[in-house]
């Protein structure tokens, strides 16, 4: 198995193209895992929920998914960027923002409102929906972006 690693990696070097995909795809694969398996951890031991409430959030992430996957060239078109460039902006949201807002909790005057920055259970049904929804438009457009470039 090692011998069939060691050789993709070998044509890969020659193949600059493919490399960068590969390495890009590594990080935007391991930020969305990472983004969506900590979710889901924190849901259950930081804010108590029960799991039909995190079943929910599923269903709820997936229907904004079909959302997502439905309106991404248009909001491509509508913020003037080229569909790559809206993936790194989704990407970034995902792996940046998302996170940080997670992080307000924890600064003491908004721990002291005792909503924002997931303090309540409530605020993960619209974060999933935008989860769900931009993870889908990077999802199509990168599956759409690859098998098209195939043909």
């Amino acid at each position: 198995m090692a011998g069939v690693l060691e050789k993709t990696l070998v044509r890969a070097r020659r193949l600059r193209d493919l490399l960068t995909f590969l390495v890009a795809w590594f990080f935007l694969s391991d930020a969305i895992a990472t983004v969506s398996d900590t979710a889901i951890l924190f849901a259950k031991t930081s804010l108590g929920m029960a799991p039909a409430s995190l079943a929910i959030i599923n269903i709820v992430v997936m229907l904004s998914g079909v959302a997502g996957t439905l309106f991404r060239n248009r909001v491509s078109q509508f913020s003037n960027l080229r569909p790559s460039q809206t993936v790194v902006v989704a990407w970034i949201f995902i792996s940046e923002l998302i996170p940080l807002y997670a992080l307000l909790g924890y600064i003491p005057a908004v721990k002291r409102l005792g909503f924002i920055g997931l303090q309540q259970p409530w605020e993960k049904y619209p974060l999933g929906f935008v989860y769900g929804t931009l993870i889908a438009g990077i999802s199509s457009h990168c599956v759409w972006r690859t098998s098209a470039s195939w043909v």
